[in-house]
């Protein structure tokens, strides 16, 4: 089942909005496919996260390192 689509309008600071047009230049894609991207991606780190999960990173020289991400995971603190 397709999702509808929603119009979306946002303000952001200009250097978040530069960020955004170099990475949807760098990867010939649209600003709305870069977004698209971008929130696929949180999803998928904050549900990783929220599951007990966690990532690592592999340096040039083969060391492992965790990956902190600040706040991702946690359901909504009031």
């Amino acid at each position: 089942m397709a999702s509808s689509l929603i119009k979306l309008t946002v303000n952001v600071v200009s250097s978040l909005f530069d960020a955004l047009q170099g990475i949807a230049q760098r990867r010939k894609v649209s600003r709305t496919v870069a977004i698209d991207e971008a929130l696929r991606t949180y999803t998928f780190i904050h549900e990783t996260l929220r599951n007990g999960e966690h990532f690592l990173i592999q340096d040039r020289q083969g060391r492992y390192r965790d990956v902190y991400f600040e706040r991702m995971g946690e359901d909504e603190v009031a």
